[in-house]
């Protein structure tokens, strides 16, 4: 495993429940978009939540 890494930890769950797009604003597809400009192109990118955790590579 390649331990060079950013990480990004998403609150969901109890923290976020009155937040009213939850579920689209941290979609898979939503963090990757939200994360572009802010980590550079080919970083393995750890994402923390719950229920799952997820381990991208930009």
């Amino acid at each position: 495993m390649n331990w060079d890494f950013d990480s990004v930890h998403v609150v969901r769950g109890e923290k976020a429940r009155n937040r009213p797009n939850l579920a689209a604003d941290t979609s898979p597809a939503a963090l990757l978009s939200s994360l572009q400009d802010k980590v550079d192109h080919g970083r393995n990118v750890y994402i923390a939540c719950n229920p799952t955790h997820l381990f991208l590579t930009l």
